[in-house]
């Protein structure tokens, strides 16, 4: 989920994967609008993810 209020309030849910038994996540902004998010369940897997901001 993304917050444009420091976290006061949540939207945009996104499921990136229903896998089970993750371990570690990790979210780096690739560019701007990209997030990249490797996964590690069962095996590494990584995902990217186009963002927009708006205004609340």
């Amino acid at each position: 989920m993304f917050s444009l209020d420091d976290g006061a309030t949540w939207t945009h849910h996104q499921v990136i994967s229903a896998e089970m038994g993750f371990n570690y996540a990790s979210v780096v902004e690739a560019h701007p609008g990209r997030l990249l998010i490797l996964l590690d369940a069962p095996k590494l897997h990584a995902v990217y993810v186009d963002v927009e901001r708006v205004k609340p």
